[in-house]
């Protein structure tokens, strides 16, 4: 889901200013079988080890297992770019890319559902909601629906809704497409069929027109698909999702996740560009979390010691840790910097060094100046950059 998880852009997109004073400090080697990285001298034996990657778990709710997609569109939107998503729609959950986001999560090749062109032209602007509020995103579906302008939905349905250029939509008051709304959200909602008024539930994705080019508008519905078969309710009954409290602010679901961690999250397939997406076997086998992963490009980050991704600080305490530099192939050296959500000036993030390698390590030191003025925690991360990739770790400060 993208609006009000600020989807639009990943913590990795904040270029970080480079620290060109730091020099590198002695560095550990870990009895976890960590390396030290060249030239560097050993420290304390006794470093709590780096907390692996959390990972996506499911919640028991239920999911499209096999998704059929029914393509929604109003009467006065571009007949030509409707036809290719129409197309993108018909074929997407039958793709290599399809089976490499999903299968791990019981969820496998779908069905060309069909297209709706609705006998109307779209209102100016549309309102929804996850949490009870006003919808009339749901009441249009309900609508067209009860009188069968769209097909009936069964457990395996995905009605996804394209509305066109010019359409404000606002979700739970959050406006698409600016920030800090995203590119799109999905959710389910309770239908009576046309047959005596039988009701059931059925999944529905929101893709507003932020861009009119295709490349971004698939970008935006792979998401939004990929999500609604793993975790087609996700407010009231929560399928596949992130519980980890340091990944949440981009928001709990397989796509959403990806933006925290991340920023190069396009890939091709065919002439549609779409989002990668969680995989937890690639992250517990130490590789790029987000599947498909670029060929022939080693994935580097940071890792956090043991006990310190989400830290309970009071005004004026600190906590110095260490982060462990890690990587599944020959990255050389990259240059790691601290990156406070929002630009907050609750926290203050200083590292040791700025500049490691796999199998090293910095001393992270992480100070509440003050309380936190949005709620009772701050996100921040570490941000690792080299050869134009950008990989991020989240992290989290409870005030006491």
């Amino acid at each position: 889901m993208l609006v009000g998880g600020c989807h639009s852009g990943a913590g990795g997109e904040t270029t970080p200013p480079q620290d060109a004073g730091a020099t590198d400090a002695p560095v550990a080697q870990h009895d976890s079988g960590l390396q030290d990285a060249p030239g560097e001298a050993p420290v304390d034996a006794d470093m709590a080890p780096p907390m692996p990657v959390p990972l996506v778990v499911d919640l028991g709710g239920p999911k499209l297992t096999a998704p059929r997609v029914v393509t929604v569109s109003f009467s006065n939107d571009d007949p030509t770019l409707l036809a290719s998503l129409q197309s993108f729609d018909d074929t997407i959950t039958t793709t290599a890319w399809w089976t490499a986001v999903t299968s791990e999560y019981g969820v496998r090749q779908g069905a060309a559902g069909t297209h709706v062109v609705l006998p109307m032209a779209a209102a100016s602007g549309y309102t929804d909601s996850v949490h009870g509020g006003d919808s009339s995103v749901r009441q249009l579906v309900q609508a067209f629906v009860a009188d069968g302008t769209l097909p009936a939905p069964d457990a395996q349905t995905l009605y996804v809704l394209y509305f066109p250029a010019g359409t404000i939509l606002r979700l739970d008051g959050i406006s698409a497409c600016a920030p800090p709304g995203g590119t799109g959200w999905h959710d389910s909602v309770t239908v009576s069929l046309p047959d005596a008024g039988t009701s059931t539930d059925v999944a529905y994705a929101v893709i507003p027109r932020c861009q009119s080019d295709l490349g971004a508008m698939t970008l935006a519905a792979s998401h939004e698909i990929v999500e609604s078969a793993t975790d087609p309710s996700p407010e009231n009954a929560p399928a596949v999702q992130m519980t980890d409290p340091a990944w949440l602010a981009f928001g709990p679901e397989v796509a959403d996740v990806c933006v925290a961690v991340d920023t190069n999250l396009s890939t091709p397939v065919g002439p549609y560009l779409v989002q990668r997406s969680w995989s937890n076997a690639s992250a517990q086998a130490g590789h790029d979390p987000c599947v498909p992963v670029p060929a022939g490009t080693p994935y580097f980050n940071v890792a956090p010691a043991m006990g310190t991704e989400e830290l309970g600080l009071s005004v004026g305490q600190s906590a110095t840790f260490a982060v462990y530099a890690v990587s599944d192939g020959d990255a050389g050296t990259w240059q790691v910097q601290p990156v406070v959500t929002n630009g907050s000036s609750s926290l203050l993030v200083t590292l040791d060094r700025t500049t490691v390698a796999a199998g090293g390590h910095a001393l992270a030191t992480v100070t509440l100046q003050s309380a936190p003025t949005l709620g009772p925690t701050e996100v921040y991360g570490f941000v690792s950059q080299a050869n134009g990739a950008t990989y991020a770790r989240p992290m989290l400060v409870q005030a006491k």
